[in-house]
């Protein structure tokens, strides 16, 4: 076989991961063979059954951890064991290239004993690729390089790392050329032709094995890449190639070939945004529409997730375009709300207004579409009259926390600046200093002009924002979580401790 594609724990089991699906369909477009394992959801479906439920919760939080600590032997023992019978399985193709798909940080831990298992066993080329080859950071980057596979590469674990989109990288692995752009090196490679004539391939994989919870599970896809907002917190902005988008007919073509085949029914966007284009986002929604009355289906047959922008009247955003999308199945949108108060939006460089929030909650709300809130709490520029914005708001959208239209709210940790975000390369757009004569980066920074929002203000600010949100009974995704990282955090900054840049291999 040309190619084994692996997805490694650690991530979360809902569904499938999308970029194994594109890079067999590469293959197959290219006259290879290949075929997609997915180990992760095994570790969860098989693996936390055929050991104790102690033991595999020490091993999983192991896994997600990212200190460098060691599991008992017992456990270790159990884990190499499970890890040599998927080698086993993988080497009985005789794969010519073994592809692992390390898709965030959480994935490093496995990826390098796995690898430290499989190198010894086969003289197959080893690739990874994907956003966990980089530093451990709670929101990677594209930007700088890939540390963790630059040192599995310097302990010979791997024989190459990809960086980039699959359309540029994997033709050349067909051509066995394993060098250019988006090989072995810093640079990304990006690709802009998404109107492409190949169909991510699912194939190999059960899409009820996932945890979605879904009868008949959930399929992930992509409308765009790259964004077309240019919010100055944000790594999509510099990274990725910029915005291009695929067409809604393209769009529709696909949800339309996993429905008949698959008899999938929920899909899930991918993308930073899917209404990155009005038009096609549009074209896409009509074309559901007429599918549904020429088959004889009612509105909302199928269903559709993923992140949304928000966009008002004045843009073209019209109410028809919200009902439109609400009948073709719009479910739930995941949207960057960050915060109440259009001082703050502004200087973010979100694009919309508070006024704008309305009039689509308003709509959502008529149009049985449910909102994800993503929140932002400790912006340099906000404010003790911002931050009292953001509880109105979520005091006043409480209204739709009783309807069910509000699924939920993601406060995440405090404000940090990322690596390849504006705001990082320029944040004297804000006067902003960092700490001890440094370039401000991640959470080392202050605002002589608003002063008082140190980074205790900023915890206290968060927490702050969570009680409320669970007084009005909010769905609150990974609070506790985010609270103890944060407390931690902040333990180590106190105590001189903190490593702002983590791999999981030392050098």
């Amino acid at each position: 076989m040309f190619a084994i594609i692996l997805t490694v724990p650690r991530l979360t089991p809902q569904r499938p991961s999308l970029a194994p699906a594109i890079i067999k369909s590469l293959f197959t477009k290219h006259g290879k063979d290949s075929k997609i394992l997915d180990i992760n959801i095994d570790f969860y479906n098989n693996f936390s059954h055929a050991i104790d439920s102690d033991a595999f919760h020490a091993i999983d939080n192991f896994l997600y951890s990212n200190a460098q600590d060691v599991l008992p032997l017992e456990h270790q023992v159990l884990l190499n064991h499970w890890i040599d019978s998927w080698i086993d399985n993988i080497l009985e193709s005789s794969p010519k290239h073994v592809l692992i798909s390390v898709f965030t940080w959480h994935a490093q831990k496995f990826t390098k004993l796995f690898l430290e298992r499989l190198r010894p066993r086969t003289d197959a080329k080893i690739i990874v690729g994907g956003q966990g080859i980089g530093e451990i950071r709670e929101q990677t980057s594209w930007i700088g390089t890939p540390l963790f596979a630059k040192q599995l590469k310097e302990l010979g674990l791997v024989d190459h790392w990809i960086k980039g989109d699959a359309e540029s990288t994997i033709p050349l692995i067909c051509q066995e050329t394993y060098a250019g752009k988006g090989f072995d090196g810093d640079e990304y490679a990006d690709w802009h032709n998404l109107t492409h004539d190949h169909i991510p391939d699912y194939s190999d994989l059960d899409i009820t094995a996932y945890h979605s919870g879904i009868p008949n599970g959930v399929i992930p896809m992509e409308f765009s890449r790259g964004c077309v907002r240019t919010c100055n917190f944000c790594d999509w902005v510099t990274s990725g190639g910029g915005f291009r988008t695929k067409t809604g007919q393209q769009v529709f073509t696909e949800v339309k070939y996993y429905y008949e085949n698959f008899g999938v029914r929920n899909f899930y966007f991918n993308d930073a945004l899917i209404n990155g284009s009005i038009k096609e986002f549009n074209a896409f929604n009509e074309l559901l529409l007429k599918y549904y009355t020429e088959n004889n289906l009612p509105n909302r047959h199928l269903l559709y997730s993923g992140h949304f922008i928000i966009r008002g009247p004045d843009t073209g955003w019209k109410k028809s375009d919200i009902e439109r999308m609400g009948k073709a199945g719009a479910d739930n949108m995941v949207v960057g709300v960050e915060t109440g108060s259009d001082h703050v939006r502004k200087s973010m460089n979100k694009g919309y207004t508070l006024a704008d929030l309305d009039y689509n909650m308003e709509m959502f709300a008529k149009c049985d579409i449910k909102l994800y809130m993503l929140m932002m709490v400790g912006y340099p520029t906000e404010t003790d009259n911002d931050f009292q914005q953001t509880l109105d708001l979520i005091t006043r959208y409480q209204q739709y926390v009783a309807s069910g239209n509000i699924s939920g709210v993601n406060f995440g940790q405090t404000f940090v600046i990322e690596e390849g975000a504006p705001i990082f390369y320029h944040p004297e757009e804000l006067e902003l200093q960092g700490v001890d004569g440094k370039t401000p980066h991640d959470v080392f920074w202050i605002n002589p002009k608003n002063s008082t929002l140190t980074y205790k203000e900023r915890i206290k600010r968060r927490i702050a924002a969570q009680e409320l949100a669970n007084k009005l009974g909010y769905p609150i995704w990974r609070a506790d979580g985010q609270l103890n990282w944060l407390m931690a955090k902040y333990q180590e900054i106190a105590n001189g401790t903190y490593n702002e840049h983590k791999t999981r291999i030392q050098s």
